[in-house]
């Protein structure tokens, strides 16, 4: 009950009172795309939620009916959980266009293209997605490239992430009103983060002969050791009054014309989604390289204790020995070595479990310095 509440009439609800108002101000076209489900066990809300923004499209002579081409902005987020368990999402925003391919607009089928960027809340992974579909009364058909432009970034205790480079492509072929194939093939770099490539596939076949009832058959994971066959029948009923029960179609019409929906063009691009990654452990060189050091006190007297308080991204595996080295400052009256602080290597250990760590110095004291000068810290693993 709370799972059915939430998902078919508070989110409901929401969106639709959301577009209400979006159309209000940006135009007709304006849309928010609901996916997002809710469950009271475990993860909340999952799945993806899209805004369409609206800036133009126009109409082949003759056809005020069918719009021939539209340019929209697309902002969205996929919610998902990872392995751990752990809620994650990821952001897009992108611009997408389409066109009719001939005089009678979107009826005779839409070709679209769409670049996006994507980056995940968390671990800020960051890549660019660019894509092309079309839709039209033989079937639909995208294809996306995935190019990622940030490296390793550090995750839980003892692990990095990357997001991984790949593509995809999925085809329908729509044999008749009632019978449809398809087929998808991707290839994606290895999750192991080590440079090589898989590509995997899927073959499907689907049967509506009447409005109640769906049958299909698949083959997933075509070129992996994993493959595996799947067989779905299903029966979907509406309750209450029915005018006109539906009728059995059978083998349906060939050529029959598409749903109005499958050639909307401003229907968002639905297969940008979670990010994939790349998971290792990290290393104790790995940490050490983005190990930062700051001072705990904004400034000190000749003579003083200060504290220096040395931190990495995240909690390392294994105790990790780094070496913090005391510099003049960049300021116009840089510390003089020897005179305003000792200059010798500081050694400084993070304990295994934590990401921190902090050291006291002692500042040799001068009688004779009458003014303000600068000193820095530098921190590298110890060798």
């Amino acid at each position: 009950m709370a799972g059915w509440s939430v998902n078919d009439l508070l989110l409901d609800a929401i969106t639709r009172l959301a577009t209400e108002r979006g159309q209000g101000i940006f135009g007709k076209h304006f849309r928010v795309v609901n996916n997002l489900s809710y469950s009271p066990v475990g993860s909340g809300l999952r799945g993806g939620l899209d805004v369409v923004l609206p800036f133009g499209s126009s109409t082949s002579p003759g056809t005020a009916r069918h719009e021939s081409s539209a340019f929209f902005l697309q902002n969205g987020v996929t919610r998902w959980v990872d392995d751990r368990g752990s809620s994650r999402n990821d952001y897009r925003v992108g611009a997408v266009r389409r066109f009719g391919l001939s005089g009678q607009g979107a009826v005779s089928g839409i070709l679209g293209v769409s670049a996006f960027v994507q980056q995940s809340r968390e671990y800020q992974h960051t890549r660019m997605v660019a894509g092309a579909d079309y839709r039209g009364k033989w079937g639909q058909g995208t294809i996306n490239m995935f190019v990622p432009t940030t490296g390793w970034r550090p995750t839980y205790t003892g692990h990095k992430e990357r997001a991984l480079a790949g593509g995809e492509l999925a085809l329908q072929f729509n044999v008749t009103t009632t019978l449809s194939m398809k087929t998808a093939l991707a290839r994606w770099a290895d999750d192991d983060g080590l440079g090589g490539w898989s590509t995997k596939g899927r073959v499907a076949v689907e049967w509506r002969p009447h409005r109640w009832f769906n049958m299909g058959a698949a083959w997933n994971g075509v070129g992996t050791d994993d493959d595996a066959h799947e067989f779905r029948l299903a029966f979907s009923m509406p309750l209450g009054d029915m005018r006109k029960p539906p009728q059995w179609e059978g083998v349906g019409v060939v050529g029959g014309g598409p749903t109005p929906s499958s050639t909307d063009p401003w229907s968002p691009v639905e297969n940008v989604g979670a990010i994939q990654v790349a998971t290792r452990e990290s290393t104790g060189d790995d940490l050490a390289s983005q190990a930062t050091v700051r001072f705990l006190h904004d400034s000190a007297m000749t003579g003083d204790r200060v504290g220096l308080e040395v931190r990495l991204p995240a909690a390392t595996s294994s105790d990790l020995n780094l070496i913090v080295t005391l510099a003049p400052g960049k300021g116009p009256n840089p510390a003089v070595p020897g005179v305003d602080y000792v200059d010798e290597p500081i050694p400084v250990t993070i304990a295994a479990g934590t990401s921190s760590a902090t050291v006291t110095i002692q500042l040799p004291l001068n009688a004779d310095l009458n003014e303000a000068r600068s000193l820095m810290a530098t921190v590298t693993a110890a060798s």
